[in-house]
């Protein structure tokens, strides 16, 4: 089931149960707090709980919740405590430690980012009437999001076996190896990690459900500061080699997807034999040649490029320039992140997710996208999609769209907008929509010249499509010299390159069947990546234990995979040797602790 589908069986249970319609969730801190019933009735719900169902102490016993800070549920009306969650904060004693031995810890807290920054979430308690309820998801993501936002980045605890549905939906590990009997529970040990770059990805999506449901306040939550951070994008080795190449020669760098193949040779040459000049000369300062270049290869009219120094930077400059606070965007999801944190903490547009699913092996359902697409201003998508591999065939789609925006009531100014990333495209020999750009005015292709041409050092990119408009914000000598004579020789060498794909393709399938026979559960790909789902082993430690050997992979639960799924870069093909020896060896040393 997935989450939506969670929710929304939730949803309609309390509905059936016609649970109170005035639900709110707040943080007491009670060394703050001067209301004592609020104490008093938080006291009493655990001694109901934990001394009369559950049998943990005895019904006479003085059992005070210890702790200082609550996640609280309350009847709004009454202000009658219905379920809470106590906290322990990282400079606190864990209360874990009155039931479980050192060791057990330490198997927990080895699987946290950083110690000093795990909170320790406990006593989910909520009165039996609200059980099976969306109350312990909401007290849940609250949590979160109050650790989050004070700082936090992980967390431990135990949780009751019959909670473990709950508990997982939010992307928590459980350790099933380590278990507690306290009275007539059993419960898990549990961890979650890296809470900050989850929060766009799986708690963002949660808390947009919850904020639908009528009954259920949680807005004493909604930190402004929480999904600020710049998106993560891997790049983990530079913190091992710092800027020394004989360093990073040691290492298998596969958390990124830079060309595993050297440039063109004709690209070689010409940097070399100019590189002292171009380092010295101010280049062309809009990329004419460049531009005239891609005009001529791509069979594009030169008034419909622009040109910049990596396609992040032409987001940066572009979408401020196609979008306002009052628009509404349409994602994939999941898909490169960097798109969601400008929609979101750059434009901070309303932003909703097209959810593509692995049942359906990631595919879009063109037929569902297009019943829902005219509510919004623009759709953007990457083909092939990124983390997935997925390619899609778009033209179709595409047109029906734009003569849609076409047959439009003129005094109407909506029109969608389709941005179509195509940043693998070239792994795939002529699936380029760059031909259908002159038809469709609203239509922009987004190319990267970074992984296709292995020419991530020196960023480049272009952006396809109407864009006279557009061209005025891209700032002078965007590309340097070096660069715009790397990508001119790139573009003319297709034999090159298109030698380099057919061995990278080679390169993969060799790499997936080897994991396959090895009985991984492989997601093949169709560019220079593909994905490996690990299920039973946390994908956030996998990645740390790679990195002793010097194999650096990319955990992509932060991509919006709800899964313990890793992404892996098809490097040569001794490193891809390594990277499968890597990989086997450290899953068989978590998966045996």
């Amino acid at each position: 089931m997935s989450l939506l589908d969670y929710i929304s069986s939730k949803l309609n249970k309390d509905k059936d149960k016609q649970l109170h319609p005035n639900i709110m969730v707040k943080c007491i801190n009670i060394l703050e707090e001067s209301d004592e019933t609020i104490i008093d009735q938080i006291n009493s719900i655990r001694k109901q709980v934990y001394a009369d169902e559950l049998n943990q102490y005895t019904t006479n016993s003085n059992i005070l919740e210890p702790g200082e800070l609550f996640i609280v549920c309350f009847e709004t009306d009454t202000m009658n405590v219905v379920g809470y969650v106590s906290l322990t904060e990282p400079t606190k004693k864990f209360r874990l430690e009155n039931f479980v031995s050192s060791n057990m810890i330490r198997n927990v807290l080895k699987d946290c980012h950083d110690i000093n920054s795990t909170y320790e979430i406990r006593s989910l308690t909520i009165l039996p009437e609200y059980r099976g309820s969306l109350i312990a998801m909401a007290l849940c993501i609250c949590s979160l999001k109050w650790i989050i936002a004070n700082g936090g980045t992980d967390i431990i605890g135990i949780g009751a076996d019959y909670l473990v549905p709950t508990y997982k939906k939010i992307n928590c590990k459980i350790y099933e190896q380590l278990k507690l009997k306290i009275g007539d529970m059993n419960y898990y040990l549990l961890s979650n990690t890296f809470l900050p770059s989850k929060y766009d990805t799986t708690y963002k999506f949660i808390e947009d459900e919850l904020k639908k449901i009528d009954y259920l306040d949680c807005s004493a939550f909604n930190f402004n500061n929480i999904n600020k951070q710049p998106c993560y994008h891997g790049g983990s080795s530079w913190e091992i080699s710092g800027i020394n190449f004989n360093k990073r020669k040691e290492l298998v760098v596969a958390d990124v997807l830079d060309s595993s193949f050297e440039p063109s040779p004709n690209v070689i040459k010409i940097v070399n034999d100019n590189l002292i000049r171009s380092m010295m000369e101010s280049p062309p300062t809009h990329s004419e040649h460049l531009i005239e270049t891609i005009s001529t290869i791509r069979k594009i009219p030169k008034e419909m490029i622009l040109v910049s120094s990596g396609s992040s930077s032409i987001m940066y400059s572009v979408f401020p320039n196609l979008l306002t606070k009052k628009s509404k965007v349409l994602l994939l999801s999941p898909m490169y992140g960097e798109y969601k944190h400008i929609m979101e903490n750059v434009i901070e547009c309303t932003v909703d997710y097209f959810q593509l699913h692995y049942k359906n092996n990631y595919k879009i359902d063109l037929e569902k996208l297009d019943a829902i697409v005219d509510d919004y201003d623009m759709l953007i998508m990457v083909n092939p999609n990124s983390p997935t591999g997925v390619y899609c065939d778009l033209v179709d789609f595409i047109k029906s769209n734009i003569n849609k925006n076409k047959n439009k009531n003129k005094n109407k100014n909506k029109k969608l907008k389709i941005w179509v990333d195509e940043t693998y495209i070239d792994y795939l020999d002529n699936k380029s929509l760059e031909s259908l750009l002159p038809e469709c005015p609203n239509l922009y292709i987004c190319k990267s010249m970074s992984k296709c041409y292995a020419l991530s050092g020196l960023r480049v990119s272009y952006l396809a499509g109407h864009v006279s408009n557009l061209k005025r914000y891209i700032p002078p000598w965007s590309v340097s010299l070096p660069a715009q004579l790397a990508a001119i020789e790139a573009l003319k060498d297709s034999t090159y390159y298109l030698n380099a794909y057919a061995t990278i393709h080679k390169n993969r399938k060799d790499m997936e069947n080897t994991l396959i026979e090895a009985d991984f559960n492989v997601f093949r790909g169709t560019a220079n990546f593909f994905l490996v789902f690990l299920n039973d082993c946390c994908s956030t430690q996998f990645v740390k234990s790679c990195r002793q050997y010097g194999v650096f992979l990319r955990d992509v639960t932060n991509m919006g995979i709800d899964s313990n799924c890793i992404r892996i870069a098809v490097k040569t093909p001794s490193q891809n040797e390594k990277i499968i020896k890597t990989i086997k060896m450290v899953y068989l040393l978590l998966t045996s602790l």
